[in-house]
């Protein structure tokens, strides 16, 4: 069953762990490359890629892209990041991208710039959608285990 850590979520930077059995999933690099490792454990051979949403820095931290790309590590993105990321491959919307046994199929989200949500199928046949910074969610995705969206605390906004 996969397990899902939290490295950090807010305006300092977003970054997450998707570990399964064999394989690791790793979604935004919006902070430093040392605070990966370490919530790692160091074990970079399991880590099958990694996603980012979109090109802002507390979800695509520069410098720890180049060194997750350094270490082997695939990231894949959307034209922005890919754009200010030398080595990061795109993703198109709509199509599923195999990452190890991981697959992931890039869902459009309304931003400030181009921005995508992630339909995750993970090794073990669970299902997780992944969003963030978006204003609205249109998408209706059958057969979800989990639903992680990334948000402001808003009661109000979150009952409208």
């Amino acid at each position: 069953m996969a397990e899902l850590r939290v490295i950090s979520s807010g305006s300092q930077g977003n970054s997450y762990i998707i570990e399964c059995e064999k394989e690791t999933l790793l979604v935004e690099l919006g902070v430093p490359f040392s605070d990966i490792m370490s919530s790692l454990n160091y074990n970079i051979p399991k880590v099958v890629g990694a996603i980012v949403t979109h090109q802002h820095q507390d979800h695509a931290n520069k410098g720890t892209i180049a060194k997750i790309l350094k270490y082997g590590i695939p990231v894949f993105s959307c034209e922005g990041v890919a754009h200010e990321n030398k080595g990061v491959s795109i993703v198109k919307k709509g199509r599923k991208t195999s990452i190890g046994g991981f697959k992931i199929q890039p869902i459009p989200l309304k931003h400030s710039c181009e921005c995508f949500g992630y339909v995750i199928e993970t090794p073990d046949n669970q299902k997780i959608v992944f969003a963030t910074d978006c204003c609205e969610f249109l998408y209706r995705i059958k057969n979800v285990q989990h639903w992680l969206i990334e948000c402001n605390w808003s009661e109000e906004i979150l009952i409208d």
